[in-house]
């Protein structure tokens, strides 16, 4: 009986932990906010996109970049402002993910030369700073349309595939001889088993 038992809590067990870890490893899904919604259907105009698009690169820097040194130059990484500041910048970098997926489900990649240079990089900002695998790979379409379409440069699809590279197999993918830069993205696209729209040209 006590066999019988232990056995129970083994099973028990063993299906809570696969239980947990499918939660971890499967992707969050993106459920449009009505907030959200009506937010990108009042783009009506390239105007209203360009500043939209540049106030979430701007929100994506700043945080990134001024208030983190402020915040841990004052109060150390060890302090409760610390990972207060941790907890606000995870929620803003949800909440650009959002955004974006909105803006390029309804609009596409900001492609449009009259776009600036901080509008046409949000959208890749957001997407390179993601650290789910699956998200990441969801997007590749439109940053692999857009590197076609000259609104990225090939050191930033570069980053992302990279980077995606790393967070999927652990490591960096660091080449020791010297190449072409797109000779690397044509490796890492088909490492990561992901399909370019030159494959159809």
């Amino acid at each position: 009986m006590r066999k019988f038992y232990f056995l129970l809590a083994f099973l028990i067990a063993t299906a809570c932990q696969n239980s947990q870890s499918q939660k971890k490893d499967s992707p969050k899904p993106t459920v449009e906010k009505p907030v959200i919604s009506s937010e990108i259907a009042a783009l009506n105009t390239p105007e209203k996109r360009e500043v939209f698009l540049v106030d979430i690169f701007k929100k994506d820097q700043n945080f990134r970049k001024n208030e983190k040194s402020s915040v841990l130059q004052t109060y150390g990484s060890d302090s409760e402002e610390y990972r207060d500041f941790i907890k606000q910048y995870l929620e803003i970098d949800e909440t650009n993910r959002e955004k974006i997926h909105a803006y390029l489900q309804k609009f596409g990649y900001p492609i449009d030369p009259k776009f600036s240079r901080e509008a046409k990089d949000a959208p890749w900002l957001v997407i390179h700073h993601m650290t789910d695998v699956p998200q990441r790979k969801s997007y590749f379409p439109y940053l692999d349309t857009a590197f076609h379409q000259k609104a990225l440069n090939v050191e930033q699809l570069d980053l992302y595939l990279g980077r995606t590279y790393e967070f999927q197999f652990g490591e960096y993918p660091h080449w020791k001889t010297r190449y072409k830069p797109i000779d690397k993205i044509e490796w890492l696209i088909e490492e990561l088993e992901l399909k370019s729209v030159s494959d159809s040209l």
